[in-house]
Parts: C-alpha cells; sequence; structure tokens
C-alpha cells in the first residue's frame, strides 16, 4: 500500500515486486534510477539480513495479519516515511 501511495503521489516512478535473495522490492525513482530494498518484521532480522546483504532493509512491525484501519493508516504512513528517507539517502 505505501509504496502504491507514494506512485500515485507522483514521488515514485513504479516499483516492483521481486522477492529475490536479500531484495524484495526495487522502487524507480524520480530521476529513472532503481533501488533494491528488503523489508524485515523485526530488528532482529533487519540485524540478519545486513549481515550477509549489502541491500538496504526496512522493518516494519505489525503482528496483526489484519490490522484494523487506524493502525494500517500508521504502518503505512510509517513506511512511507522510511522508503522516502531510503529513496533520499542513496
Amino acid at each position: 500500500m505505501a509504496l502504491q501511495e507514494l506512485q500515485s503521489e507522483k514521488k515514485i516512478l513504479g516499483f516492483k515486486y521481486i522477492n529475490g535473495a536479500g531484495e524484495d522490492f526495487s522502487i524507480r525513482k524520480l530521476n529513472d534510477t532503481w533501488i533494491l530494498f528488503e523489508i524485515k518484521s523485526s530488528p532482529r532480522g533487519a540485524k540478519k539480513h545486513r549481515q550477509r546483504y549489502i541491500t538496504p532493509c526496512l522493518v516494519i512491525k505489525n503482528n496483526q495479519p489484519h490490522p484494523p484501519a487506524d493502525l494500517r493508516a500508521k504502518l503505512v504512513a510509517q513506511a512511507k516515511q522510511d522508503i522516502m528517507a531510503l529513496i533520499n539517502n542513496e
């Protein structure tokens, strides 16, 4: 959802779901370059990822498979913020 919103807000040109070793998504930035990143659900998983791969990693904590709308909105807003920080730091 976060990537879809960023695309509709014209903050990214597009994205692809990859699900490869050490990488989950590829984002097409506004300058027409691509950035890969991985999503993890815990800091521990992110630490293990960083020991094995150079691909950036974002942690999205959510223990509920179907969170209520207010929590989902907060998770999406945080994910958007983290993704934009990742893009701007590249």
